[in-house]
């Protein structure tokens, strides 16, 4: 089972980078100096997260479907 706090956690965390990739991104549309390297890292890491929940999430739904299988 998926350990909800974890879970959580990693969905705050995602939230919280895309935030910041947002205002980056805010700003450099605005002509302003952005940090490009920083900005390519905070995507990377927002992606590798989103990336790792997104496997969990669909270890436990075929688990879960291969139990309602099994039980039928």
């Amino acid at each position: 089972m998926i350990d909800k706090e974890l879970f959580n956690e990693g969905i705050k965390t995602v939230e919280s980078e895309l935030n910041d990739v947002k205002r980056q991104q805010h700003h450099w549309n605005k002509g302003h100096k952005v940090n490009t390297r920083k900005l390519y890292l905070n995507l990377n890491a927002t992606m590798l997260t989103l990336k790792f929940l997104t496997n969990e999430a669909k270890k436990e739904f075929l688990k879960e479907t291969q139990k309602e299988h099994e039980n039928e």
